[in-house]
């Protein structure tokens, strides 16, 4: 019996000093790759706790549980060794680093942590899910990007994912406005001697891990982790077989892979859609049984001829292979006309059409007018539904979840109206340097952005 407590007490000695035995320890279901990843992992974060790194920089692909060991496992060790020691931990919402926050604190107060850290204990008058206290004088703050921090330090700042998706990695506004966080406010809490980790997964070359990079980047420890090694190996094959990933490679699309799963975003050149990637068909040869349809237009603002077009596109969404699918149907068109000459068109399509297809239309700036004008007109006939665009949104930044769509091959044009297919294939291929036109991209992305939804109540099953 007396030789057992002693083996327990020096596994527990190790644990105190060493992250990995710790993980072991408290946290038995945690999986150690064959690979070799969840080592090299731990060893860095080890380098943080043990004062050798003082800042590291990780990239890791979705889903390889960075966040386990880096924002609920690894503080709480921390902790461990340094009760008196503050930490912030920020992430893209407070809703998520909370949840990490909540996670570290129930590490701290089970059985297994207290066999470790017999002396560690939290205060009894702090202990919110937001913000905790240890009875030694330690803190863990947690916030969003862009909440408030002001007033707390920290010898250990943590940035677990400070991007929530495509569309805020790549609007210039979101980014600017999460690098001003980092540089006036984050930055500015840190204790002399601390130690700064930023854990990411990629989105893009001016992302925050890009843009530290850039300006302090010699002062950084990196570890990039990709998914799929340069001999073809898979970072953590029992969880995600080479095949697997193989497979989400070709769901996504290249510009999506390299950057989440292969920690190397690159910048889209001239050509920021792959016209090769849509896949133009016949008409009769759109699988139309049980799709969801709608119209989607994109009004002109004139009937000037350098005025961009009107554009209608009927648009369905087909589920394939567990995914899906946008389908521009042939009964698509572009025109240059007045307005009584528009809302005659798009009137006879509803009438065409039966009702059945609601059409969705943008009422924003210049276009409330004519929204009201066409639901009256159409009153009976079909629905119209208004679409809002986001302040402060820029064309490029509505238009990434499309491009994502055609990366992954997921964009089928049917072959129909010559005017249509012709002004489709110039504004695909020159968006956006070389398009003097934007209104199909547009139409087929105020689309996409209403059909790739779980439920649409207001589309038509065919």
């Amino acid at each position: 019996m007396e030789k057992q407590e002693a083996i327990l007490e020096l596994a527990r000695r190790r644990a105190r000093t060493d992250f990995q035995s710790f993980i072991k320890a408290v946290w038995p279901k945690y999986q150690f790759s064959v690979s070799g990843y969840h080592d090299k992992l731990t060893e860095q974060l080890q380098a943080i706790g043990d004062g050798e790194s003082k800042r590291l920089a990780l990239n890791v692909p979705p889903r390889h549980s960075k966040s386990l060991t880096v924002s609920t496992l690894f503080p709480a060790w921390y902790l461990g060794n340094h009760p008196d020691h503050e930490i912030i931990l920020v992430s893209y919402s407070a809703e998520l680093a909370q949840r990490f926050s909540r996670e570290v604190r129930n590490i701290m107060q089970s059985q297994e942590y207290r066999d470790i850290f017999p002396e560690v204990a939290l205060s009894e008058t702090c202990r919110g899910v937001g913000l905790w206290e240890t009875e030694q004088g330690g803190r863990f703050l947690a916030q969003g990007t862009g909440g408030s921090i002001t007033g707390f330090g920290a010898n250990l700042l943590i940035c677990d994912d400070p991007v929530s998706g495509r569309e805020d990695a790549e609007s210039r506004a979101m980014s600017d406005k999460l690098w001003d966080f980092w540089i006036s406010t984050a930055r500015t809490r840190l204790a002399p001697n601390a130690s700064t980790l930023l854990c990411s997964t990629r989105w893009a070359i001016n992302d925050l891990h890009g843009r530290i990079m850039d300006s302090d980047g010699d002062n950084w420890d990196v570890m990039k982790f990709p998914a799929i090694d340069d001999e073809g190996n898979a970072l953590w094959p029992e969880q995600y077989s080479v095949e697997a990933l193989r497979e989400t490679k070709n769901a996504i699309g290249d510009y999506e892979w390299q950057s989440l799963f292969m920690c190397e975003p690159y910048q889209r050149g001239g050509k920021y859609i792959d016209i090769e990637r849509i896949n133009w068909i016949a008409p009769e040869l759109v699988p139309t049984k049980g799709m969801t349809l709608i119209r989607s237009i994109d009004l002109a603002a004139t009937a000037r001829k350098q005025s961009d077009f009107t554009c209608s596109v009927l648009a369905g969404r087909q589920r394939i292979d567990g995914q899906n699918h946008l389908f521009i149907l042939d009964g698509s068109w572009v025109m240059k006309a007045e307005w009584p000459t528009i809302r005659a068109r798009i009137a006879e399509d509803a009438k065409r059409e039966r009702g059945y297809v609601p059409i969705y239309l943008e009422s924003q700036a210049g276009f409330i007018t004519a929204y009201s004008d066409l639901k009256d007109y159409l009153r009976g006939i079909t629905r119209v539904h208004k679409v809002t665009v986001k302040s402060g949104e820029d064309k490029l930044s509505r238009s990434i979840p499309l491009v994502t769509l055609i990366d992954a091959g997921r964009l089928h044009i049917a072959k129909g109206d010559k005017r249509f297919i012709d002004e489709a294939t110039r504004q695909f291929s020159g968006w956006p340097s070389k398009a003097l036109h934007d209104d199909v991209i547009d139409a087929v992305t105020q689309a996409w952005k209403k059909l790739d939804t779980k439920n649409n109540s207001r589309a038509w099953i065919f």
